[in-house]
Protein backbone atom coordinates (compact mmCIF):
# COMPACT_ATOMS: atom_id res chain seq x y z
CA UNK A 1 0.00 0.00 0.00
CA UNK A 2 1.56 3.62 -0.84
CA UNK A 3 1.60 6.30 1.77
CA UNK A 4 -1.52 8.31 -0.15
CA UNK A 5 -3.36 5.26 0.13
CA UNK A 6 -2.43 4.27 2.92
CA UNK A 7 -3.19 8.17 4.68
CA UNK A 8 -6.48 8.01 2.81
CA UNK A 9 -7.50 4.71 4.26
CA UNK A 10 -6.81 6.30 7.71
CA UNK A 11 -8.79 9.30 6.94
CA UNK A 12 -11.88 7.33 5.76
CA UNK A 13 -11.22 5.39 9.33
CA UNK A 14 -11.70 7.95 11.03
CA UNK A 15 -14.88 9.58 9.10
CA UNK A 16 -15.98 6.09 10.13
CA UNK A 17 -15.62 6.10 13.75
CA UNK A 18 -16.56 10.03 14.30
CA UNK A 19 -20.09 9.15 12.49
CA UNK A 20 -20.71 5.62 14.29
CA UNK A 21 -20.39 8.35 17.14
CA UNK A 22 -23.18 10.31 15.78
CA UNK A 23 -25.16 7.50 15.59
CA UNK A 24 -24.91 6.65 18.89
CA UNK A 25 -25.19 9.82 20.19
CA UNK A 26 -29.02 10.57 20.99
CA UNK A 27 -28.38 14.11 20.88
CA UNK A 28 -26.67 14.74 18.26
CA UNK A 29 -30.14 15.99 15.93
CA UNK A 30 -30.27 19.12 18.34
CA UNK A 31 -26.47 19.30 18.51
CA UNK A 32 -26.25 19.34 15.10
CA UNK A 33 -28.91 21.85 14.37
CA UNK A 34 -27.30 24.00 17.08
CA UNK A 35 -24.24 24.05 15.30
CA UNK A 36 -25.43 24.51 12.03
CA UNK A 37 -27.24 27.78 13.18
CA UNK A 38 -23.63 28.94 14.05
CA UNK A 39 -22.37 28.12 10.76
CA UNK A 40 -25.05 30.30 9.60
CA UNK A 41 -23.77 32.83 11.75
CA UNK A 42 -20.29 32.62 10.39
CA UNK A 43 -21.76 32.96 7.28
CA UNK A 44 -23.88 35.69 8.12
CA UNK A 45 -21.02 37.82 10.11
CA UNK A 46 -18.85 38.03 6.25
CA UNK A 47 -21.58 38.16 4.19
CA UNK A 48 -23.92 41.07 5.69
CA UNK A 49 -21.33 43.65 5.36
CA UNK A 50 -20.77 42.92 1.53
CA UNK A 51 -24.52 43.39 0.94
CA UNK A 52 -25.84 39.92 0.99
CA UNK A 53 -29.21 39.15 2.27
CA UNK A 54 -30.44 36.03 3.54
CA UNK A 55 -32.98 33.98 2.41
CA UNK A 56 -33.33 30.72 4.63
CA UNK A 57 -29.74 29.21 3.65
CA UNK A 58 -29.24 31.45 0.85
CA UNK A 59 -27.32 34.71 0.59
CA UNK A 60 -27.56 36.28 -2.26
CA UNK A 61 -26.60 39.71 -3.80
CA UNK A 62 -27.61 41.40 -6.92
CA UNK A 63 -23.99 42.47 -9.24
CA UNK A 64 -23.76 44.44 -12.28
CA UNK A 65 -23.74 41.51 -14.64
CA UNK A 66 -23.98 38.56 -12.50
CA UNK A 67 -26.48 37.72 -9.51
CA UNK A 68 -23.99 36.04 -6.93
CA UNK A 69 -25.59 33.22 -4.18
CA UNK A 70 -23.68 31.61 -1.48
CA UNK A 71 -25.65 27.92 -0.63
CA UNK A 72 -25.16 26.13 2.90
CA UNK A 73 -25.80 22.65 1.92
CA UNK A 74 -26.86 19.88 3.40
CA UNK A 75 -26.28 16.09 2.50
CA UNK A 76 -28.41 14.02 1.83
CA UNK A 77 -27.86 12.12 4.70
CA UNK A 78 -27.63 14.99 7.45
CA UNK A 79 -24.23 14.47 8.53
CA UNK A 80 -22.25 17.36 6.31
CA UNK A 81 -22.57 20.47 4.75
CA UNK A 82 -20.83 22.07 1.96
CA UNK A 83 -20.64 25.94 1.00
CA UNK A 84 -21.06 26.45 -2.62
CA UNK A 85 -20.80 29.89 -4.33
CA UNK A 86 -22.74 30.91 -7.43
CA UNK A 87 -22.08 33.65 -10.15
CA UNK A 88 -25.34 33.45 -12.40
CA UNK A 89 -25.42 35.79 -15.77
CA UNK A 90 -27.83 38.57 -15.17
CA UNK A 91 -28.70 38.32 -19.06
CA UNK A 92 -28.90 35.10 -19.18
CA UNK A 93 -26.25 32.25 -19.80
CA UNK A 94 -24.49 29.89 -17.66
CA UNK A 95 -23.83 29.96 -13.77
CA UNK A 96 -20.48 29.57 -12.51
CA UNK A 97 -20.56 27.66 -9.82
CA UNK A 98 -17.66 26.30 -7.15
CA UNK A 99 -17.50 24.44 -3.36
CA UNK A 100 -15.71 26.40 -0.78
CA UNK A 101 -13.14 23.35 -1.10
CA UNK A 102 -12.33 24.49 -4.49
CA UNK A 103 -10.72 27.78 -2.70
CA UNK A 104 -7.72 26.22 0.05
CA UNK A 105 -4.41 27.25 -0.97
CA UNK A 106 -3.31 23.73 0.30
CA UNK A 107 -5.74 20.95 1.00
CA UNK A 108 -5.68 18.44 2.81
CA UNK A 109 -4.93 15.42 0.45
CA UNK A 110 -6.60 12.57 2.13
CA UNK A 111 -10.09 14.69 2.72
CA UNK A 112 -12.47 16.73 1.10
CA UNK A 113 -11.44 20.02 1.74
CA UNK A 114 -14.34 22.09 2.63
CA UNK A 115 -16.62 18.98 3.94
CA UNK A 116 -18.40 20.76 7.17
CA UNK A 117 -18.64 17.60 9.25
CA UNK A 118 -21.32 18.44 12.14
CA UNK A 119 -20.22 16.06 14.47
CA UNK A 120 -16.62 16.89 14.11
CA UNK A 121 -17.49 20.48 14.24
CA UNK A 122 -19.52 19.49 17.60
CA UNK A 123 -16.24 17.86 19.31
CA UNK A 124 -14.35 20.43 18.05
CA UNK A 125 -15.74 23.90 17.64
CA UNK A 126 -12.52 25.19 16.40
CA UNK A 127 -12.80 23.16 13.17
CA UNK A 128 -14.95 25.76 11.84
CA UNK A 129 -12.08 28.70 11.89
CA UNK A 130 -10.40 27.32 8.63
CA UNK A 131 -13.38 27.20 6.59
CA UNK A 132 -14.59 30.93 7.47
CA UNK A 133 -10.57 31.94 6.43
CA UNK A 134 -10.74 30.22 3.43
CA UNK A 135 -13.95 32.00 3.12
CA UNK A 136 -12.84 35.23 3.95
CA UNK A 137 -9.69 35.25 2.18
CA UNK A 138 -9.91 33.41 -0.97
CA UNK A 139 -13.67 32.46 -2.00
CA UNK A 140 -15.25 35.60 -1.38
CA UNK A 141 -12.90 37.87 -3.43
CA UNK A 142 -13.15 35.48 -6.26
CA UNK A 143 -17.11 35.69 -5.96
CA UNK A 144 -16.90 39.42 -5.40
CA UNK A 145 -14.95 40.01 -8.41
CA UNK A 146 -17.33 37.54 -10.51
CA UNK A 147 -20.35 40.21 -10.00
CA UNK A 148 -18.10 43.03 -11.17
CA UNK A 149 -17.33 41.37 -14.46
CA UNK A 150 -18.60 42.81 -17.65
CA UNK A 151 -20.09 40.94 -19.70
CA UNK A 152 -19.76 40.63 -23.57
CA UNK A 153 -22.10 41.16 -26.29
Amino acid sequence: MTPLARDVEIAAEKRRALLQRAEDDPAYPKNRDKIAARIRKEIDLRLTPLGFQREGRVWKRKGWWYDLSVDLQRSSYGHDAWINLTATPRLGGRAVQRRLGDFYPNPPYAAEPGRLTYHALIEDPSLLDTPMQVLTDHALPWLIGMGQLRLRR
